[in-house]
């Protein structure tokens, strides 16, 4: 996990802008930490999910940010 000056060191970028814009707007606190598969959410053959998916369906994460695109298949998922 990062804090908000680590994370402006290691991490820049619209992603990053907007979450930090968020946070101000909405006066929450957050936290990055990396998924260790490094995976957007990929279906596995047992028709689970991996990745950024997974963090979000076990509440592991409240949001995901990533270059990930939204499909109907993981926004059912989630």
């Amino acid at each position: 996990m990062f804090s908000k000056e680590a994370l402006r060191d290691k991490y820049e970028g619209y992603c990053i802008d907007l979450l930090e814009e968020m946070a101000n707007e909405e006066g929450f606190d957050y936290e990055i930490f990396l998924n260790p598969e490094n995976s957007n959410g990929k279906l596995e053959a047992n028709g689970t999910r991996n990745g950024l998916i997974r963090d979000l369906i076990d509440s592991r994460a409240d949001m995901a940010i990533s270059d990930l695109t939204i499909t109907q298949d993981r926004a059912k998922a989630v």
